[in-house]
């Protein structure tokens, strides 16, 4: 839902971390297919969720600086 109303509207791509207890091959890859630009299992390490949204904002950047 948020990637199709970023097409319609043209808005750029909002970072999309998913916090799910659900951890399995199948769960990440629901996620990603749904738009997530990263799954996080929980219990979430407040380290880990940090590093996560850094590594996630900075891809958001250069793509932006691409564009």
């Amino acid at each position: 839902m948020v990637r199709a109303r970023e097409r319609e509207t043209g808005q750029r791509r909002t970072p999309v971390i998913m916090l799910t207890a659900n951890a399995l091959d199948e769960h990440v890859r629901a996620s990603r297919e749904a738009g997530a630009d990263e799954h996080l299992s929980k219990p979430i390490r407040a380290a880990n969720l940090f590093e996560t949204m850094a590594h996630v904002l900075a891809q958001s950047e250069l793509a932006e600086a691409a564009a």
